[in-house]
């Protein structure tokens, strides 16, 4: 039987995917960022010197990584952002899904003429994995939430647990330490008006 993972947000289920399929063989791309706190570029030798550090950690990471096991599709991403706006109504109801789409796309219509069409299927996702959750809980699998101390993942494991709490399903949870949560809040702080 397979392990259902649970995650609450699109990057999450991505990384936890690339986890799921994990090889020794596989040579993938990686990038790396350099940001100055005085906002100038970097140095050819900040950039040469970040560079190699970065492929001496992919390197690292080659040579100790370990595979979750199973498959890609066992990971299921419910990106509700459950810690913001009305949360007396379903989680699919129509008036989240507005209200997701002004934060996520505040300021970017303009930019993205094809923003509703990629709400469209960014909501589809999440609604069908969450149906896809409630069909493995109702056939007994087993269920891991992966949940860190943000808000929003934090009101997703609470909301998860309730929906599980009446099915027979093995459940376990791991929590996970908030690496970074600076770009999350930035776009809260501006869709909520605070500074």
């Amino acid at each position: 039987m397979a392990m259902t993972e649970v995650v609450f947000n699109d990057s999450e289920k991505g990384s936890m995917r690339v986890g799921k399929r994990f090889s020794r063989q596989q040579n993938g791309a990686f990038s790396i960022a350099i940001i100055n706190s005085d906002g100038n570029e970097p140095t050819k030798e900040e950039y040469d010197k970040a560079l190699a550090q970065a492929k001496e950690r992919h390197a690292q990471e080659q040579r100790e990584g370990k595979p979750l096991g199973g498959d890609a599709s066992d990971v299921l991403g419910l990106s509700f952002y459950l810690d913001i706006g009305d949360i007396s109504m379903p989680v699919t109801d129509v008036s989240r899904k507005a209200m997701l789409e002004d934060m996520l796309f505040i300021n970017r219509r303009d930019d993205m003429p094809d923003a509703s069409e990629a709400m469209n299927q960014y909501w589809q996702n999440s609604a069908r994995d969450l149906d896809e959750l409630i069909k493995r809980a109702k056939s007994g699998d087993m269920i891991r939430i992966w949940y860190s101390q943000a808000p929003y993942s934090l009101c997703g494991f609470y909301h998860t647990v309730h929906l599980l709490k009446d099915y027979h399903c093995p459940v376990s949870a791991v929590l996970c330490h908030a690496i970074c949560k600076s770009v999350h809040i930035r776009y809260r702080r501006k869709f909520l008006g605070v500074r």
